[in-house]
């Protein structure tokens, strides 16, 4: 194409060389029209090229457009689809979120009747406390009245119990005392002697002397035979009671007390006399014999020993609250003794 257009413009010159004055076309005109035409080719050759290259271009970014065209339509369906489903999902949701407020709504009005009947019943509930709470304290106070005076009673019946009991036992004794002192008297009494017939009564000589009298102990010897013979017979028994051997140490210590009732001995044989019945089961009797202790000796030292001992056996007979009483009893007489300090404890089990 080139050398086409080449011959046609190297005809154009000659055809017009007659055109410019007459002017003869040289060979150097037509060398230098030649390195014209040169330049010119190789300004189209050059152009051609360009055009090339800009249509290449061209024809790629138009097919990346193309592409990009129809990349960008698939991503415009999917989107397009996407949007439905996700407006679809928002409605569902709007319309669930619509359904949980009319729910709430309901539970909150609902929630508030509850509410409001519950503290009308709540407030009925206050009343009713506030009424028992008031029954209650009176019931208390009647209660504790009652157990003061029930207390008060038992320890009344108990004191008047032992009280009748330690007397039917001193009649007893008494009895007992007389009896055997017209035994005595009776023995010590001799039986008449019958004179025989023609039997004679010899007077003593007139010159004999007089058999010398008895000289009379004195006062402190008899006493101090007597705690002697108070003492043995003491030691004695309690042996007995120190072998187990309750029932001949009861026997014996009871023989001791109505053998020797001024003895300083005696608190000490009656309390033991309540250890033999209390050991033997016998608490009834038990406390009978401590009681004699504590109403007839209460300075003496075993009348703590025989409270604490009585105490115990009503609880042994179940009577827990009359051994209380005596606990009480025992620290409020006797606060520094041993038997007071066992009594708090029990008191605070």
């Amino acid at each position: 194409m080139r050398n086409v257009l080449r011959n046609a413009l190297v005809i154009a010159l000659l055809l017009a060389a007659p055109m410019f004055g007459g002017c003869v076309a040289t060979e150097q005109d037509v060398v230098s029209l030649d390195l014209r035409l040169r330049s010119v080719d190789n300004r189209l050759d050059k152009l051609e090229t360009s055009l090339a290259a800009v249509k290449k271009t061209q024809e790629g970014t138009v097919e990346q457009l193309r592409r990009k065209q129809a990349e960008t339509g698939s991503t415009t369906e999917e989107l397009q689809g996407l949007l439905l489903q996700t407006q679809g999902q928002l409605e569902e949701e709007q319309h669930r979120r619509q359904q949980l407020a009319r729910e709430l709504r309901q539970g909150q009005r609902n929630l508030a009747s509850r509410l409001a009947g519950m503290e009308k019943r709540l407030a009925a509930l206050d009343a009713k406390l506030a009424d028992f709470a008031r029954l209650l304290t009176e019931t208390k106070e009647t209660a504790q009245a009652t157990a003061a005076d029930l207390a008060a009673y038992k320890e009344l019946q108990a004191k008047k119990a032992a009280e009748e009991a330690l007397a039917a036992a001193r009649r007893a004794e008494e009895i007992r005392r007389r009896e055997r002192q017209v035994r005595r008297q009776r023995q010590l009494v001799p039986a008449k002697k019958k004179r025989k017939p023609g039997a004679e009564v010899v007077a003593a000589p007139a010159s004999a002397a007089p058999a010398p009298a008895p000289t009379p102990a004195g006062p402190k010897t008899a006493a101090t035979a007597q705690a002697q013979a108070d003492k043995a017979a003491y030691d004695a028994a309690y042996s007995l009671f120190s072998q187990r051997k309750y029932k001949e140490a009861y026997t014996a210590l009871q023989k001791f007390v109505a053998t020797y009732p001024k003895s300083p001995l005696v608190p000490n044989a009656i309390f033991w006399s309540g250890d033999c019945l209390y050991n033997q089961k016998e608490y009834e009797m038990a406390i009978l014999e401590y009681q004699k202790v504590v109403a007839d000796y209460p300075k003496a030292p075993k009348a703590p020993a025989a409270l604490l001992k009585q105490a115990l056996a009503f609880e042994k007979l179940g009577d827990s609250q009359t051994a209380e009483i005596i606990y009480q009893k025992i620290v409020s007489e006797y606060p520094k003794s041993d038997q007071a300090k066992t009594a708090r404890q029990r008191l605070q089990q």
